[in-house]
């Protein structure tokens, strides 16, 4: 019964989920994908413009794939860290994702 997803029915709830009235009263900040960071409106607003308008404070998940921790820790993993983050979503979280 939900909506299929598509490419238009992930930007109308985007769309919807951004633009509704005193949003902000309930939520601070919300986390990007990096799909969700490179999309806009129809009207050609970015998707992160729209959260600081309406007073929302945005992240954008930077988790890269696993690397071993270090030697002595066998089978301890992280993930790699924004210092880490070379070319596309380093460049994303500098364009548009405000430092906070």
């Amino acid at each position: 019964m939900g909506p299929e997803n598509t490419l238009e029915d992930c930007r109308k709830f985007r769309v919807i989920l951004l633009a509704t009235e005193d949003l902000s009263k309930n939520v601070g900040g919300m986390i990007l994908s990096k799909e969700s960071a490179e999309k806009n409106c129809l009207s050609g607003t970015m998707f992160t413009e729209m959260l600081p308008n309406n007073r929302i404070v945005s992240g954008m998940n930077v988790d890269g794939k696993l690397h071993s921790f270090y030697e002595g820790a066998p089978g301890e993993e992280i993930t790699a860290s924004m210092g880490r983050l070379r070319g596309g979503r380093a460049a994303l979280l500098q364009a548009w994702l405000p430092l906070v």
